[in-house]
């Protein structure tokens, strides 16, 4: 089941009570020069986040972007 079918919204999913996920894939990416980056922000350390930042960059030896991905996140109750 692809990712955007699973999830319902950012703190919910699909699945009954019982279900379980038994595999997970990522795509890996064939570039030689990958990047990646985390951040998230919260009221208190620890506590659950309220936005959220992802990403990932492929670049050529002469530091040209060749493929880029981003990800943002919101909390329902930050909204």
């Amino acid at each position: 089941m692809p990712a955007d079918e699973f999830f319902h919204r950012a703190d919910a999913d699909v699945g009954d009570a019982g279900d379980c996920v038994c595999a997970v894939r990522f795509p890996v990416w064939p570039h030689r020069r990958v990047g990646t980056g985390f951040h998230e922000v919260s009221a208190r350390q620890s506590d659950f986040r309220l936005r959220g930042g992802r990403g990932q960059v492929a670049i050529d030896e002469d530091g040209r972007c060749l493929d880029v991905t981003l990800g943002l996140a919101v909390s329902a109750t930050a909204r």
